[in-house]
């Protein structure tokens, strides 16, 4: 059994990990920085699970390991190891740098069972105080996110499942559409949505009995959601509907533009009698005043800009070569649009280029931006008549940018998850999963792919632990090993598991050995929304349960991805 460990057994102060707080100082000569982590742990298992205070007590553990990292270099600062019978743990010794992480890992039998990471912080050369609540849990496994709260009409403080925050006008928190970004100061971005009626079948019309306009923020220091329109200065300072989207709308897209500005385009939104998608284009810029940090794109002469096209369950793909974001495909009503529009967001020099031809119109699809950091690879999707086998690649030409056919894939299907290889495996694509019939029929089989070949690689025994569609799917930093998460089953029912992918090479029988070790999800959703956060977690938010009712909490997946330094 775990249990949580008191902390009347653990020395504080300068100790970190087995005991409820602890607290360290860093930094150069002419300042201290001081870091405070409150540990707390997920016990699975005891009914429906429990929160508890303090690092739970794991029978097999016997030993913690302690790191300071910083993950985006590789570089690990420093490491100790003490025994678990010690009941303490000094900091390692650490100086002024950006990107920092404290890394735990629970021991034993040589294998590290457990785990927990602070978010990202910096530490400079000047006095500065950073807090931290760090979650300790089983590698591989689903946990609620937890949070701290107040129990009303006492002093008593107790952690709970986190869920979205409801300050302002919204009266039901559930969603499905909606959209999670992480952002650049380590937060996580969650932006719109709506409420379903009824199941909603993949890349098909929605039942939506209404939208949603706010957007939230995820802070994983706290385990918070705050939404960005609650703020208290926003709310002093401006108009009802500050710092919420102008437009409600689900099943849009959320793109990230750097330096915190993201760009909100299309989706479907409430109109006067019905639901529709909308042509509306907006910019979030967290680095703007409260009540100023949501705005339509705007011309010249400051009038909105719009799609030419209105469109929902489109793609889109910020080009890194130019920073122009391609929109591609998608619904607007019972219609599959054969269109893409290509958006410059550049505050300077704001574009819609509309009107641009593709060789067939889909949805459901999926979108890969290629090598050169310009050409966008369609593959796939659906109309309302068939399942796509056909892919498209735009680019840039003499006359334009415009798309061209491309090989088709072995197998037709949509909803399957995609991700560029890179050069270290022949720039290729790997389309995995997705669904082969209009109304069932997800597959197992992955297919690996490029645009100048004339056919894609499979075989049947490239296969996945199961077969899936709509799901998640990630390149875990360290490892460079891919993470699939969730989805969609050959009866629509949910799945609940993740897949590990390792890349085994292209000469290999099979190029991916499959690890399906993970446990189920805390809830069962389908239709969520995930995002990586920066203390190695995959945040999941909102989604439809297996009711059918849309849900309003979130939960981590904690994949063993160690920091490993640069060879």
């Amino acid at each position: 059994m775990v249990r949580a460990i008191s902390t009347k057994k653990w020395i504080l102060g300068l100790v970190v990990a087995l005991a409820a707080a602890a607290s360290f100082s860093c930094g150069g000569d002419d300042g201290t920085s001081r870091i405070s982590v409150t540990l707390f742990g997920w016990i699975d298992g005891a009914g429906d699970g429990e929160f508890v205070q303090g690092m739970p007590e794991y029978p097999a553990a016997d030993q913690i390991r302690v790191r300071i990292t910083q993950p985006d270099e590789r570089v690990i600062l420093s490491e100790d190891v003490f025994p678990i019978v010690d009941g303490r743990a000094l900091f390692p010794e650490a100086s002024a740098g950006d990107g920092l992480r404290m890394d735990f890992e629970i021991i034993g039998d040589s294998n590290v069972i457990a785990s927990g990471a602070t978010p990202k912080f910096n530490v400079g050369e000047s006095i500065s105080y950073r807090a931290f609540r760090t979650m300790i849990s089983p590698i591989n496994a689903f946990a609620p996110v937890g949070s701290m709260v107040r129990i009303d009409g006492s002093n008593e403080e107790r952690l709970v499942p986190s869920r979205f925050d409801g300050r302002e006008l919204d009266s039901s928190l559930g969603r499905v559409g909606h959209t999670a970004t992480a952002t650049e100061s380590g937060l996580v971005l969650i932006v719109g949505g709506g409420q379903v009626g009824a199941f909603h079948q993949p890349a098909t019309t929605p039942d939506l009995q209404g939208v949603v306009g706010d957007i939230q923020l995820f802070d994983p220091a706290t385990g918070y959601f705050t939404e960005l329109a609650g703020d208290d200065e926003a709310r002093r300072s401006s108009t009802v509907g500050a710092d919420r989207l102008q437009v409600p709308r689900a099943f849009h897209t959320v793109t990230a533009l750097g330096d915190d500005r993201f760009l909100v385009v299309g989706g479907y939104t409430q109109g006067s009698t019905s639901i529709s998608a909308t042509d509306s284009i907006e910019i979030i810029n967290l680095n703007a005043s409260p009540g100023a940090r949501v705005q339509p794109l705007t011309d010249a002469a400051q009038s909105p800009m719009l799609l030419q096209n209105r469109r929902a369950m489109h793609t889109a793909t910020l080009r890194e070569s130019d920073g122009r974001v391609v929109i591609a495909g998608g619904r607007s009503g019972n219609e599959v649009r054969n269109t893409f529009e290509i958006i410059n967001p550049n505050p300077q020099n704001p574009l819609v280029e509309g009107g641009l031809s593709m060789n067939s119109a889909r949805v459901g699809h999926s979108a890969v931006l290629m090598g050169d950091g310009s050409s966008v690879w369609l593959l796939g999707g659906r109309t309302d008549t068939e399942v796509l086998g056909s892919t498209e690649l735009i680019s840039d030409g003499e006359s334009g940018t415009s798309s061209s056919a491309t090989a088709n894939l072995q197998r037709p299907r949509y909803g399957a998850s995609a991700i560029f290889m890179g050069p270290s495996v022949n720039n290729f694509i790997l389309l995995a999963g997705g669904f082969t019939g209009l109304t069932s029929g997800a597959t197992r089989n992955y297919e690996l792919g490029r645009p100048d070949r004339e056919e894609f690689l499979t075989d049947g025994s490239w296969q996945l632990s199961e077969a899936r569609g709509n799901a998640a799917l990630f390149e875990l930093p360290q490892s460079r090993e891919l993470l699939l998460i969730g989805g969609l089953n050959p009866d629509f029912q949910i799945v609940g598991n993740a897949d590990r992918l390792q890349f085994q090479g292209l000469d290999a029988a099979v190029p991916f050995s499959v690890d399906a070790s993970a446990g189920s999800m805390y809830r069962l959703r389908s239709g969520f929304a995930t995002a990586p956060v920066s203390n190695g977690r995959y945040l999941i938010t909102g989604g439809q349960g297996q009711n059918e009712a849309a849900r309003q909490d979130a939960e981590y997946f904690n994949p063993r991805d160690p920091v490993l330094p640069r060879r």
